[in-house]
């Protein structure tokens, strides 16, 4: 029996046991969809309680934040065998490609390789020419994938929240993950949204899902602000609800680095950003890179700092450097 025999057999189990699995997950993730397509970001206790599991037979980045139907919504028809980045990618390393092309729960190679820019279509280009990838991918880059979302809410409902919210600040506190806790300091970000709250009737802080877990809504909700969520990292309607909450913001504040910047941008919602020192402490020796430093280096900070609701020229070249034309 030859090695690429024994390379099928593997595969073919593999398979079946992937197929098995998905006739559990699937039905289990249709009836939470039936719910979760009715729960607001402001229920976020509920949206915690919905865990939506991953598909088995896709990319398992095909399964965050309802990324798979941006890209089917691109033109991909063949989920089976894509993936797409579901952040914005400030540095590019060949371990890390290796994973996402062959990850654990994946067991055919991909075709189709979804990114934000052309700068990442270039540099993943670039590193699946190396003679290690059997086969080449297409690499496609779509633009902010918060532009080719749906809404969440009808127009009708997304304008009666209008007309009750008013003008609208929406904060982005950074968050944790379950492979790393970031420490901020609470305090100056909401010492900032109290000095320019009087500019709006309503404040509505988002936090990340992992954040809510930890508890670190109990400051915000004692300044009175509304909290939010998206929902978990595999809900289907993540980037819808966000999409929402863009929508209704006149402006957005946040305390670091992230891709709600270059959607906020997009969307054309002018962004602030407060520049301080937050610490990232990684999990189970997990090695996590600190995006500010690459914030720093290419004038995020230097152009994002200032309090306006105009969206200069530099912002948008900045933001269609990284996450694309729009």
């Amino acid at each position: 029996m030859t090695i690429e025999t024994l390379k099928r057999l593997v595969v073919s189990r593999d398979a079946v046991e992937r197929f098995l699995k998905s006739l559990l997950i699937l039905p289990y993730n249709y009836v939470l969809s039936l719910i979760g397509k009715h729960v607001m970001w402001t229920q976020w206790n509920t949206l915690l309680s919905l865990k939506f599991r991953i598909n088995p037979l896709l990319n398992h980045q095909c399964s965050y934040y309802g990324l798979g139907k941006i890209a089917k919504k691109y033109g991909i028809n063949n989920l089976f065998r894509c993936c797409i980045e579901h952040g914005v990618i400030f540095s590019y390393e060949d371990d890390t490609l290796r994973k996402r092309m062959q990850p654990k729960n994946m067991w055919m190679p991909i075709l189709d390789y979804c990114v934000f820019s052309k700068k990442d279509k270039e540099s993943m280009t670039q590193i699946l020419n190396n003679p290690r990838y059997s086969r080449k991918a297409r690499v496609h880059s779509i633009g902010p994938y918060i532009l080719l979302a749906d809404h969440f809410c009808s127009k009708r409902k997304l304008k009666k929240l209008k007309q009750k919210f008013g003008r609208v600040l929406l904060v982005f506190p950074m968050h944790s993950t379950e492979f790393f806790d970031c420490k901020i300091d609470a305090d100056l970000l909401i010492n900032k949204t109290e000095e320019i709250k009087k500019d709006f009737d309503t404040i509505l802080i988002c936090f990340y899902w992992h954040d809510l877990i930890l508890g670190r809504e109990k400051n915000y909700h004692e300044r009175n602000y509304k909290v939010v969520c998206c929902g978990r990292r595999e809900d289907p309607f993540f980037l819808s609800r966000q999409k929402d909450l863009f929508y209704l913001a006149d402006m957005t504040l946040t305390n670091g680095p992230g891709t709600h910047v270059g959607y906020s941008i997009a969307m054309g919602v002018p962004c602030c950003i407060l520049k301080h020192d937050f610490e990232m402490h990684p999990r189970k020796g997990h090695i996590e890179n600190n995006p500010s430093a690459v914030f720093m280096q290419e004038g995020f900070y230097k152009v994002f700092t200032n309090y306006s609701f105009e969206i200069t020229s530099e912002q948008k070249e900045l933001v269609k450097k990284w996450w694309g034309d729009f």
